[in-house]
């Protein structure tokens, strides 16, 4: 934990101590109290490599190719009103109201996700290694809700352990946020939470 400020350094460890190879995943759930809001950053826009946004535009051809991954369970509805697909985020509203659980995971190559509740931002950092494989179709972050929580969830790359001690580590840093309020659009977020998440990405 930091000597100042809200900042608190997380280093989670699986040890395999069994007598033979396991293959596994760390995998870290935050759990939330009820009534605020996950907050995940979408991947940078750039439009089709083809269709610019303007004359003269230069796109990156790997813009052809997928940018991230979004998994979906057998119970994630997309048109449950607790979602906001907004072009710049991904944001999912714990309702303690709700009847049916909602869920979905992600390739998180901006390293964080956040919740906000009751004018207190919860940040937290997980850095996506490129070229690593992860679990779940590739998700190296996580979000579920209930009626009686909701859960940030933070996934390390899929790794061999050697019998009789290997071991894989996954990192988080925590950081927290107060007088914070934002609307669940892209200009509000823009406005009252990303610059907070600026500063501790530096």
């Amino acid at each position: 934990m930091a000597p100042e400020g809200s900042h608190v350094q997380l280093d989670h460890k699986l040890i395999n101590h069994n007598m033979w190879d396991i293959d596994v995943a760390p995998w870290t759930l935050t759990v939330m109290a009820p009534g605020g809001k996950a907050i995940f950053p979408q991947e940078p826009y750039s439009p089709h490599p083809d269709i610019p946004d303007y004359p003269g535009q230069v796109i990156d051809k790997k813009f052809y190719l997928p940018q991230r991954v979004l998994v979906l369970w057998s119970y994630t509805n997309l048109a449950d009103p607790r979602w906001n697909f907004l072009r710049k985020y991904l944001v999912l509203n714990q309702d303690p109201k709700a009847t049916n659980p909602q869920k979905i995971g992600l390739s998180n190559r901006q390293h964080w996700g956040a919740y906000l509740n009751d004018g207190t931002l919860y940040v937290k950092t997980n850095k996506y290694e490129e070229g690593a494989t992860y679990p779940d179709g590739g998700c190296s972050f996580e979000t579920f809700t209930n009626a009686a929580m909701l859960e940030l969830e933070s996934l390390g790359p899929m790794a061999k352990l050697a019998p009789n001690g290997g071991s894989c580590e996954l990192r988080e840093d925590w950081y927290l946020f107060d007088n914070v309020k934002a609307e669940s659009t892209d200009e509000s977020i823009d406005e009252n939470v990303l610059p907070k998440v600026e500063s501790i990405l530096k």
